[in-house]
């Protein structure tokens, strides 16, 4: 057994927005993943299921609040995509085969599936800790509600800034460029994102106290 992150999701509103909405939602949530697992060298691997649903494994027990933060503002710079929902679980998992993740097992995939099937009306992500980290559970939910709460609130292009800073990150000159902006209408918007407290929210999951 090895500690690890589950992702599992499925997208909202898919039967209405059409396969081709559908295809390139999965694949925008499909690179979001290859950009993490590139970016910071962990095994990162993404499955798609039953048409709308989806399944991310990372070997990295730190690496849920960053994962969840660059799909939600990819998909949010393509607001004719459909949304979806994420349940996050970091727990014990069973060695993966070759196989893939259909035949991946562990307390992580439980915990991950089970908090999606439990997800309300209205609601649009969850987090489940397993006993590894039973006493982080409450401060760690609390911030996977505030992520799911402040990317509702994004424009395209406060969220196509968040994308960028979280996946590539670098000199704030060197990313207005690449939107063709100055470096204040770029703070503008990463402070409009609410880019600080996120980048707070980040760093206590991926430094944790206790190492």
């Amino acid at each position: 057994m090895a500690l690890a992150t589950v992702l599992t999701g499925d997208l909202i509103g898919s039967s209405r927005a059409g396969a081709e909405a559908v295809d390139g939602a999965m694949a925008i949530i499909a690179g979001a993943a290859a950009a993490i697992g590139g970016s910071t060298g962990c095994e990162v691997r993404f499955a798609r299921y039953r048409g709308d649903g989806w399944q991310i494994y990372s070997e990295s027990r730190w690496q849920g609040f960053r994962l969840c933060l660059l799909i939600l503002a990819r998909l949010r710079c393509a607001p004719h995509l459909p949304a979806t929902r994420i349940s996050v679980a970091t727990g014990e998992t069973l060695p993966l085969g070759q196989a893939g993740l259909s035949s991946a097992g562990g307390e992580a995939f439980e915990l991950s599936g089970r908090g999606l099937d439990a997800l309300g009306r209205g609601e649009g992500m969850v987090y489940a800790a397993g006993d590894w980290d039973r006493a982080a559970h409450g401060w760690k939910a609390a911030l996977f509600a505030y992520l799911d709460w402040q990317a509702a609130r994004w424009s395209p292009e406060q969220a196509a800034a968040v994308a960028l800073a979280v996946s590539q990150g670098g000199a704030l000159k060197d990313q207005a460029r690449q939107f063709g902006i100055s470096r204040q209408a770029l703070q503008a918007r990463l402070k409009g994102a609410g880019h600080g407290p996120l980048v707070a929210a980040l760093r206590s999951f991926e430094d944790p106290p206790h190492g």
